[in-house]
């Protein structure tokens, strides 16, 4: 299925949204129960944006249509160590250059602060700084686990005649097929720009107890697929290779990768 290209046009801003939130029990994004060892953890969720939009004009409030090109949910549940120390990389990481960025952020208790940030060392930056203050917040003292969403969105200004190429590209792909539409949803739902099948992959049987990937901290599937790495740890394949383009080294044992194995 085409796909729109993330980085092919140079009309564009980085809007990134930093918020603490407080989800009722019944939440499907409620994290997940906290922890019995001692201190905070930190419970986030990602979602990694692009949208494409026709030119600004002064009456562009008039045509509202978007074509979505990237729509991509993670969740991390870490301890402030990891957060602060390994992991913002990971989390503030996207399949574009973040740059031209927009930041804001609110606290439960708070009101919500604007600045632009000029590069994506000052974004992390910004948002370890952000980490901290939900720490040392006195409306925080008695959470164990901090929520956060963090969404990074990308909006892309084409040209009209581009636009209107897409969007009648679109409405004919939709009139001629019924299942087109949820099949491009779940496209852009899906990470892009990552190698697929470069880490040694074994079928996750379960025989020692439940596991799970040390990275974003969910159970595996028995019968799924998970990359083992050459010091035998497991991790879930887009987890574990997004790690290793930041570090060459296993998380849990810090044993070096020395060799991924070409595609296959």
């Amino acid at each position: 299925m085409w796909l729109p290209p993330l980085n092919a046009h140079n009309s564009y801003s980085i809007h990134v949204t930093a918020n603490q939130y407080d989800p009722p029990p019944s939440s499907s994004s409620s994290p997940p129960p906290p922890p019995t060892a001692a201190g905070h953890e930190f419970f986030i969720r990602v979602n990694t944006r692009v949208d494409f939009f026709p030119p600004e004009t002064p009456n562009s409030t008039v045509n509202k249509r978007t074509i979505k090109g990237l729509s991509v949910w993670t969740s991390f549940h870490l301890p402030l160590a990891n957060v602060v120390f390994d992991m913002i990389d990971l989390i503030c990481s996207a399949p574009f250059p973040l740059d031209r960025i927009h930041w804001k952020s609110q606290r439960i208790d708070g009101e919500p602060h604007a600045s632009p940030i000029e590069d994506e060392y000052e974004l992390k930056e910004t948002f370890s700084n952000f980490l901290w203050d939900l720490l040392t917040a006195p409306c925080n003292a008695d959470r164990r686990v901090l929520a956060v969403t963090l969404a990074i969105e990308k909006i892309v200004h084409l040209t009209a005649d581009e636009f209107a190429l897409w969007a009648s590209w679109y409405d004919e792909q939709a009139r001629s097929s019924e299942i087109f539409e949820r099949e491009y949803e779940d496209a852009v739902s899906r990470p892009r720009g990552e190698q697929r099948g470069v880490l040694p992959e074994v079928v996750y049987k379960g025989e020692d107890g439940k596991q799970k990937c040390s990275i974003c901290l969910e159970e595996f599937v028995v019968g799924s697929r998970v990359a083992r790495l050459t010091c035998s740890h497991l991790y879930h394949g887009d987890c574990v290779l997004k790690w290793l383009k930041k570090s060459n080294a296993c998380p849990l044992c810090r044993a070096l990768v020395a060799h991924l194995s070409p595609p296959t």
